[in-house]
């Protein structure tokens, strides 16, 4: 699991840099996004991956789970908003118990949710941090990491 603290863009890297990180490190995986947009901004980069897009609030990353789940052969990302992944918070401790080692879990934390004008915080934008919350429920501290620049996004 990798996420930005801040918006995108805060730590030097804009949507569809992000996008295009993805596209190069994911080479041949399904990729499954959240709303909002960086689903436009990966299909603009990669549209001709096998790719789900703008998954509904809170089905990106339990979607990416399932597939990953029934496909162990295939590679799987997911990539949704820090306000999408607290909608389905659930799907944290369940990639913990069955801990499916094709799948990569990206959280873009941009510490409001993006609907209406933009101005509600999530939990993250009071404080909160995922990645601590993936670790007390199980994930191997090791495989969890604030991706807060290129480098980090493509560890």
């Amino acid at each position: 699991m990798s996420g930005g603290s801040g918006a995108p863009g805060a730590t030097g890297m804009t949507l569809a840099e992000i996008a295009a990180i993805i596209t190069q490190e994911r080479v041949g995986a399904i990729a499954v996004t959240g709303p909002g947009a960086f689903a436009g901004q990966l299909y603009v980069a990669d549209p001709g991956s096998d790719s789900l897009y703008n998954m509904e609030l809170a089905y990106a990353t339990s979607t990416a789970l399932g597939i990953a789940t029934e496909l162990p052969g295939e590679r799987v990302v997911s990539v949704e908003g820090d306000g999408s992944l607290l909608a389905a918070l659930g799907v944290l401790a369940t990639i913990a118990r069955y801990r499916p080692a094709n799948l990569t879990v990206v959280i873009l934390v941009n510490g409001i949710y993006g609907t209406g004008d933009n101005s509600v915080k999530t939990q993250t934008g009071l404080g909160g941090d995922l990645g601590r919350v993936a670790v007390a429920l199980g994930w191997p501290a090791a495989q969890v990491c604030d991706a807060a620049d290129e480098a980090h996004l493509r560890a």
